[in-house]
């Protein structure tokens, strides 16, 4: 290995150290506490989360049904990484 990629293999080390840690503490939480104790009531989400929602889910709706102009761009973009023109 390269001197220069020490660094590299470094931090995805640490990232992947990070993420296992989080995932344990999902697993913890999800299998090994015991439930809150709740009323059973639930409060319905802020209007602003619940408007954020909706525009997300009609933003994936709209590029997944009309992804030409997406890929278009993706497909210049790595021409023009790649060197072979646009």
């Amino acid at each position: 290995m390269e001197d220069a990629h020490y660094g590299l293999a470094a931090a995805i080390l640490v990232s992947s150290l990070l993420s296992v840690i989080y995932i344990g503490r999902v697993v913890e939480a999800l299998y090994f506490r015991d439930p809150a104790d709740d009323d059973g009531k639930t409060a319905e989400a802020p209007v602003s989360m619940v408007a954020a929602t909706w525009v997300l889910v009609g933003a994936s709706v709209a590029l997944g049904l009309y992804a030409s102009p997406l890929v278009e761009t993706a497909e210049r973009a790595a021409a023009g990484l790649l060197g072979s023109g646009a």
